[in-house]
């Protein structure tokens, strides 16, 4: 589909004429019907608009971006397609900011299995110059014929599946030769926190539950919270080559930092209360961490001492902003991302 028109593509809409009947499960479910059930389109709108504002308070981050996929001869990119898009909001980011100064690309397809998260998705297509389409279907079977495209994306999509290998597969599959595959994934296992405020008792307390927290997901839910590193290794095996592999910390939280505001801050930190006292959440956290080997007493002796200190913090902050300049914790999500090139013959 290289340079080619939305017109043009839609005629490029077909099943491969290869593909695996066999059924993705996770712990005996429907790996397609557990994603359908698990993501719903407000809670990714509010969390990616959370996260537009990272970037635009970091210009760093989009530099960062354009040196991985600078566009430029051969490698000229004038069809993108996001996997697992979701709402769209890598989809618009990678088209609309990181490629259009490029003066790329001319033609940008989403693909996600949830057709509610498509809806919210071409709602939210306002600016830029790229042309959008979204198509329902799943990473494993992408209804593209090979070959279709300069640049294929995904991101924070492996850490859910179950056969990451096989959508990668596919992936490269739907590149042109000598295209690229571009992915994106967390690393929680690397997360950096430290609060000299905590007493070694309740540190402690805490790196268990993180630990517990990223365990407990992948035995519930078959998400891999420490994919990040596995990039490397998943593309290979999925015969990309010419492997680039980058880090970076796409939030980091050091609430003394004055570009952070007390009042974001506190607002931040009641959104955490408020999210963790609802019972509904509070109860799926609790079956997260028990999942990952904690007691019931270890869970509610922690939850206990953390809703007081978060609480004390939120009082602090309204009372005087010299609670968030002496506030000198710090915490960073490590992210990892990594493209390969498709082979230009075998």
């Amino acid at each position: 589909m290289t340079g080619a028109t939305l017109e043009q593509s839609r005629a490029n809409v077909q099943p491969p004429k290869t593909q695996s009947r066999r059924a993705h499960t996770l712990h005996g479910k429907s790996e397609g019907q557990s994603q359908l059930d698990r993501w719903r389109a407000a809670e990714l709108v509010y969390s990616r608009r959370i996260i537009a504002k990272e970037y635009a308070s970091k210009p760093w981050i989009l530099s960062f971006y354009r040196s991985l996929l600078s566009s430029r001869g051969k490698d000229r990119v004038r069809s993108i397609l996001d996997v697992g898009c979701g709402t769209g909001f890598f989809t618009r980011f990678v088209a609309n900011q990181v490629m259009v100064p490029l003066k790329s690309p001319a033609t940008v397809l989403g693909v996600d299995l949830n057709r509610g998260l498509l809806e919210a998705a071409k709602r939210q297509n306002l600016g830029g110059e790229a042309e959008f389409e979204y198509v329902q279907a799943s990473a494993y079977s992408l209804p593209f014929r090979s070959g279709s495209f300069d640049l294929v994306t995904c991101r924070t999509l492996l850490m859910h599946l179950s056969s990451p290998v096989g959508a990668l597969r596919e992936m490269q599959r739907a590149a042109r030769a000598g295209g690229r595959v571009a992915c994106e994934e967390p690393d929680y296992g690397m997360v950096g926190f430290h609060d000299p405020s905590e007493d070694p008792e309740f540190a402690e307390a805490s790196r268990r539950v993180r630990a517990a927290e990223v365990r407990g997901l992948w035995r519930m839910y078959g998400q891999d919270y420490e994919m990040g590193r596995r990039l490397p290794e998943l593309l290979h095996d999925a015969g990309l080559r010419r492997i680039m592999l980058e880090g970076m910390f796409r939030s980091i939280m050091v609430p003394c930092d004055p570009r952070i505001k007390a009042a974001s801050l506190g607002e931040r930190l009641a959104a955490e209360l408020s999210y963790y006292s609802d019972e509904v959440n509070l109860d799926e956290y609790r079956k997260t961490l028990r999942a990952g080997g904690l007691s019931p007493k270890e869970i509610n002796d922690y939850l206990r001492v953390w809703k007081k200190r978060t609480g004390q913090r939120i009082k602090a902050l309204q009372r005087s902003s010299r609670a968030k300049e002496e506030d000198v914790g710090f915490l960073a999500l490590p992210f990892f991302f990594a493209v390969g090139r498709k082979p230009l013959s075998k």
